[in-house]
């Protein structure tokens, strides 16, 4: 079973052989980024996209209060582009109270949700809000919501960095041709799962027969079929195997290279098990949507998109240190599926 992989997911571990990574597709024209400085975080993907998030580290000894979770995310789209400043926070604030340092920022030209918990900014009004604040301490929203600015100099630095080629690149394109249905899925999901028995056994499987099992075509004589294994806390795990749809249906672990940065796991027993794997028909994709801990504030997801040869890595979200808001990973890959009709 995968719960090792989980764990070192939700530490943070560094993954042992991690110099024998794949690299980034070969049409990856600026290497994607990844930092985390301070208590802030810094994800660049591979078109120059970069965004900053805050995100406390609760490993500094320091106290981010007992309050839920602030957002404050600071994006560009390549070195030529300008800030965005978005704002989430537990309860209603007023950005024209925001306090910098102890002094009140009067800046105009935010932007609102209709319930006051969250506040955007673009333009030029972005760029001199993140001038201001970048060689800061601290930013407080109202009564017990503080934002720490540590670490966020060295952040916009390494953005630049990041997109110093210049603009936005495009993305990548993944051509794929879906194949339509698959007859007989449920049979072949079985068929499967009774074959492959020995090999559930090594990973401990414990989910029962059937459940979580479904099956798709790939092409005219290759099928993807992903057989339920284990339920944790909070999540699922699959073994994802890669079948021939003529007898006598030879099954193999489809066993996909992980992102060149990341966390993985090192162990042979969980070789091609994924956690929450979900197959998407209309775009030959598999996702799989691993969590770091139960608040989904760390974790990571990744898909590969079946090009007709094979699977390649078509999007990868990540963020390895726990905290902030649930979801608000970096994304690290990203790449456009355009499905031939």
């Amino acid at each position: 079973m995968i719960v090792a992989a989980l764990i070192t997911q939700a530490l943070g571990a560094p993954a042992a052989g991690a110099t024998d990574r794949p690299a980034w597709p070969a049409d990856t024209l600026a290497m994607p980024v990844y930092r985390e400085i301070g208590d802030w975080v810094l994800g660049c993907d591979n078109t120059r996209r970069c965004a900053a998030r805050y995100v406390f580290d609760e490993t500094s000894g320091a106290s981010a209060g007992d309050g839920d979770p602030i957002g404050l995310t600071i994006a560009r789209a390549g070195r030529d582009g300008a800030f965005t400043v978005e704002i989430v926070a537990p309860s209603p604030f007023d950005p024209g109270a925001i306090r910098i340092d102890g002094k009140a920022f009067a800046g105009a030209g935010w932007v609102r949700s209709a319930d006051r918990t969250e506040a955007r900014l673009a333009g030029a009004a972005a760029t001199r809000f993140v001038r201001v604040i970048v060689d800061a301490q601290r930013l407080v929203l109202a009564e017990g919501m503080t934002i720490s600015l540590k670490g966020l100099a060295a952040i916009r630095l390494a953005m630049d960095e990041a997109q110093r080629g210049g603009g936005v690149l495009p993305d990548p394109v993944v051509q794929v041709r879906p194949a339509g249905p698959l007859p007989g899925a449920v049979a072949l999901a079985a068929r499967v799962r009774r074959a492959q028995a020995a090999l559930l056994r090594r990973h401990d499987c414990d989910l029962a027969s059937g459940q979580d099992d479904e099956a798709a075509a790939l092409d005219a004589k290759i099928a993807i079929v992903l057989i339920g294994c284990g339920r944790f806390a909070y999540q699922t795990s699959s073994i994802v195997f890669r079948v021939d749809r003529q007898a006598p249906y030879a099954a193999t672990p489809l066993i996909l290279p992980p992102p060149p940065i990341g966390e993985q796991s090192d162990d042979p027993n969980t070789a091609g098990e994924y956690v929450s794997p979900v197959f998407d028909r209309a775009t030959a994709t598999l996702t799989e949507l691993s969590k770091g801990r139960g608040w989904a504030d760390c974790g990571s997801t990744t898909s590969w998109t079946f090009d007709g040869t094979g699977f390649r890595l078509s999007a990868f979200d990540w963020q390895r240190r726990c905290g902030g808001l649930p979801g608000a990973w970096s994304a690290i890959y990203r790449s456009e599926i355009r499905p031939l009709r």
